[in-house]
């Protein structure tokens, strides 16, 4: 199951017209060759419940991380840049809570926006956005 949301994920994040598709990985990359950069990996997950009694609903959660250096662009303008990529990136996913058909029949996924902060890089002075999205799967 983690592959194959995963997958979906990256794939709607590669639909958005504010993101370079070979700047999106789906793995925690050490070294961003292009800015803006995102990574897709999973994040801390909730136990299981019962849907029902012959059923079990299960929480993945995975992070959308966006990178933006601040240096080149300047303050101002990195600041814009990833606001505009994060609203996009939810409005892409409050649209399809079904991952496209992932999902369909079986669950739903929604975007939560997380945490803004700044990364200091072994390079570059970064801006960094956190949008979890939740996939609840019932199985």
């Amino acid at each position: 199951m983690w592959n194959e949301l995963s997958a979906a994920i990256v794939a709607m994040v590669k639909t958005s017209a504010e993101v370079d598709p070979t700047a999106v990985y789906d793995y925690g990359k050490s070294k961003m060759l292009k800015y803006p950069s995102i990574t897709v990996t999973p994040s801390d997950n909730q136990d299981p419940i019962f849907a029902d009694t012959t059923r079990r609903q299960r929480t993945y959660n995975f992070a959308i991380r966006v990178y933006q250096e601040r240096m080149e662009q300047g303050e101002e303008a990195s600041e814009r840049i990833m606001r505009t990529i994060v609203d996009d990136l939810i409005t892409i996913f409050d649209a399809d809570l079904y991952l496209n058909t992932t999902l369909q029949g079986r669950g739903f996924a929604k975007p939560i926006p997380s945490i803004w902060q700044y990364v200091q890089g072994e390079q570059v002075n970064t801006r960094m956005a956190e949008i979890i999205i939740s996939c609840v799967v019932i199985q």
